[in-house]
């Protein structure tokens, strides 16, 4: 009986991941019928990955974020810096959701800081135990078909994809170690830098986002610019960067990178027309780009997303927005393929 009853316990104490793109592998990451589907599905999504993030000359730039769900009170995301197909950063931002003060809360009131707890570079790339291991995307590409192709087909493999079909989640529902799954909760064109983490990530209850990406509920993670002490420049907007360069107050900021536009409707970098009286660049933050689209520009007016409404179960399927009962339509965001 006393062994019957440790075995209960240590069942019961299994703590099981929140959200399909985090680890390890849990029953709300969809099954996949069979092998082949599951190949047709890597394929396509392969696809759609080189397409978004891959040039004439290569790989572009970018960020990915791993989550592993340890506990109801600590969340593990390892991010990584991939600058033309090589790992150059991996950082471990640890956080507990269920703190009044996380940056994960939807309720946050204030200002909170993320917890990193360390961050590699050069030769020290790689020597923290803890963390995600040092792969590429392509490489974790790579591993899920391997996942596929020799684990025993009467194990059901289950996957998930992002709104824009880049794969999430691809594993087997099992205690093993962390080989028989691999993930990506979220990626952006972005490189750590400098400005990690308090301009590069915002954060939600699903996990953290790079800057430029866009959440299920139509919210954009940005940053702006404050003016310098003492500045006579024009005010900077809280619109988010592109391509290096400022924005001014009152520029709607849905232009194309390259485009920057004043209050009047012209077009001019304020960087170049107002030499040295570029604003200090500011934290991160959550943004209506296009307001009909939003739950809510206020964060304490959005609402916290079911599991599987960030994604979708097959990169073919077309993602479906989804629509508060109150919004009449006017609430629907589709993310940009």
């Amino acid at each position: 009986m006393l062994v019957l009853f440790s075995l209960v316990m240590g069942c019961a104490a299994v703590h099981q991941a929140r959200y399909p793109s985090w680890e390890p592998t849990s029953v709300l990451v969809p099954t996949v019928p069979d092998r082949d589907t599951a190949k047709a599905y890597l394929a396509e999504s392969l696809k759609v990955w080189r397409r978004r993030f891959y040039s004439q000359s290569g790989p572009r730039t970018y960020s990915y974020v791993r989550a592993r769900d340890v506990a109801v009170d600590r969340v593990e995301f390892t991010v990584i810096s991939v600058v033309n197909g090589h790992m150059i950063e991996r950082a471990l931002v640890v956080e507990d959701p269920t703190a009044k003060n996380s940056v994960m809360r939807l309720d946050l009131t204030g200002h909170a800081d993320m917890h990193v707890e360390w961050d590699e570079t050069g030769s020290a790339l790689g020597s923290h135990i803890a963390g995600a291991p040092l792969r590429t995307v392509d490489d974790l590409y790579g591993e899920c078909n391997k996942l596929i192709a020799e684990r025993p087909a009467s194990e059901q493999i289950r996957m998930y994809f992002d709104p824009a079909g880049i794969l999430q989640h691809c594993g087997f529902l099992d205690l093993s170690p962390s080989t028989s799954y691999v993930s990506i909760q979220n990626v952006g064109e972005t490189a750590l830098g400098e400005y990690w983490p308090s301009s590069i990530l915002c954060a939600r209850p699903e996990g953290l986002y790079l800057e430029g990406n866009t959440a299920a509920d139509g919210m954009t993670c940005g940053h702006g610019f404050r003016k310098k002490p003492g500045s006579k420049g024009p005010d900077y907007s809280e619109c988010p960067e592109e391509a290096g360069k400022c924005y001014i107050e009152g520029t709607h900021c849905d232009v194309p990178p390259g485009n920057f536009a004043n209050c009047n409707g012209d077009n001019f970098n304020i960087c170049e027309r107002f030499p040295g009286e570029c604003g200090i660049r500011e934290e991160a933050q959550w943004f209506c780009r296009n307001p009909p689209t939003c739950y809510g520009s206020q964060r304490s007016q959005q609402r916290e997303l079911g599991p599987l409404e960030l994604g979708k179960a097959s990169p073919f399927e077309q993602w479906v927005p989804h629509i508060r009962p109150d919004c009449r339509g006017l609430c629907a965001h589709r993310f940009g393929a």
